[in-house]
């Protein structure tokens, strides 16, 4: 699911994108093998509450994102 581009400046979006990026890392490294079906999205929606909420700091927005991925 790709960030709707039309709601977020140009910063914010790379800044979204760049927390995304680096949980993905993470759960790419860490689970190896294990099943990430819809993780991804899951990441994506979080960031994006987080962001609407006011968060701006990137490893904060990582950190949220992979907490998510924890209660799937």
């Amino acid at each position: 699911m790709p960030f709707p581009s039309d709601c977020y400046d140009p910063e914010t979006l790379a800044l979204m994108t760049r927390a995304l990026n680096a949980a993905w890392h993470q759960i790419v490294t860490r689970d190896q093998g294990a099943d990430r079906a819809g993780l991804h999205t899951i990441m994506e929606i979080r960031i994006m509450a987080a962001v609407r909420d006011g968060e701006r700091d990137p490893a904060r927005l990582t950190q949220l994102a992979l907490e998510a991925t924890t209660k799937h």
